[in-house]
């Protein structure tokens, strides 16, 4: 492209291509935005919702409210195995 102001992304394009997961939520565990990955890993999740509604084992309950109350990031391994195990 020539002129580069003709080729702008969003961050939520860019987002969304992301191979990897993305959830964006706020300090409440409101869900803001969330990639085609995450709905492929986690099923759909809607914007809007709860975050700690959709994930209920205590390990992502625990990474979840660490990742609220003090705004740094976390991570956990997490296997899911319903309907299929999911790593």
């Amino acid at each position: 492209v020539s002129d580069p102001a003709v080729f702008r992304l969003s961050g939520q394009q860019l987002a969304a291509q992301l191979p990897d997961p993305l959830i964006i939520f706020d300090h409440e565990g409101t869900i803001l935005y969330v990639n085609p990955a995450a709905n492929g890993a986690f099923g759909p999740l809607a914007r809007g919702g709860t975050l700690l509604l959709h994930f209920r084992a205590p390990e992502m309950q625990t990474l979840v409210q660490s990742v609220m109350s003090d705004a740094q990031a976390g991570s956990i391994d997490y296997s899911e195995r319903v309907p299929v195990e999911r790593w």
